[in-house]
């Protein structure tokens, strides 16, 4: 499977990739907790955050989860959420169906 992520303007993680075994592409969207910045802890301490239970997404804002066998699937779905697919995501996601990838780890930083 390849994984790859970037940070969405609106400070949401946006994973994305290639599912070889379901032959398909994935899609995750979360919001970080506010509260710890996504640690799920409280800062300093090995505390669980109260707020997330120390799962580091915040409980608040729902998560998307989409599985599909095309790519302008997913780019639909994100765009619901108001987020793009980047050009070289779209790329190397095309990339990974072609060859089929698996054990792609791949972090884009913010986008």
């Amino acid at each position: 499977m390849s994984r790859r992520w970037y940070t969405s303007p609106d400070g949401r993680i946006v994973y994305v990739g290639w599912d070889r075994a379901l032959q398909q592409f994935w899609l995750s969207i979360v919001a970080l907790c506010p509260e710890c910045g996504g640690m799920g802890e409280e800062l300093g301490t090995e505390i669980p955050c109260m707020a997330c239970l120390g799962e580091g997404v915040s409980r608040d804002a729902p998560t998307t989860n989409v599985g599909a066998k095309e790519l302008d699937a997913i780019g639909a779905a994100l765009g619901k959420e108001g987020i793009a697919l980047p050009d070289q995501v779209r790329t190397d996601l095309e990339s990974d169906k072609q060859t089929n990838a698996g054990d792609i780890v791949h972090d884009y930083g913010q986008v």
